[in-house]
């Protein structure tokens, strides 16, 4: 009976391990992209925004983790920030400064950090708005934009990374 356990358990945890798909910048790059132009036309030029980390969903949190972080996820949060900056077209506050208030303020969060919450971020830092990425456990890539003087997601994209098609709008 043991050996039937162990074997269903093995089994399981190989499998769950195999389906894991193995994400990359070269994938992630042309989905960015073409959202992120699609952003851009959705914001007004001047605009001061924040973006907030790339939690990465497919992976459990750690007790008191506010978003799972990858060396995929961060390179994610890079690059967004690095193509705003890069545009010169809007304030882009930075990852660094949203910790440091996290920390002034002793926001104190367990699990996921809910939309209200990073509205109430962005309108300390002064920003208008919140780009929100994030790896989801059906491994695609979700970018919303929340506005932070009204609380609404006035931009949404998820596509799949497999196929790099668009799920929705």
């Amino acid at each position: 009976m043991r050996k039937i356990i162990l074997s269903v358990f093995l089994i399981s945890l190989f499998t769950s391990c195999a389906t894991t798909l193995k994400i990359t910048d070269q994938m992630v790059q042309p989905i960015i992209d073409a959202q992120l132009a699609e952003i851009e036309e959705s914001i007004e030029t001047g605009a001061p925004m924040a973006i907030w980390w790339c939690d990465d969903e497919r992976f459990p949190k750690e007790p008191g983790e506010k978003e799972h972080i990858t060396t995929i996820s961060y390179w994610i949060q890079g690059y967004i920030e690095e193509k705003f900056v890069r545009l010169n077209k809007y304030d882009v506050v930075s990852r660094t400064q949203l910790d440091k208030i996290f920390r002034e303020q002793e926001f104190q969060y367990s699990g996921h950090v809910d939309e209200q919450t990073m509205v109430s971020i962005c309108k300390i830092f002064g920003a208008k708005y919140m780009i929100v990425p994030r790896i989801t456990q059906i491994e695609t890539f979700n970018i919303q934009v929340l506005n932070s003087e009204t609380g609404k997601i006035i931009y949404t994209s998820n596509t799949a990374f497999k196929e790099n098609q668009r799920i929705g709008k």
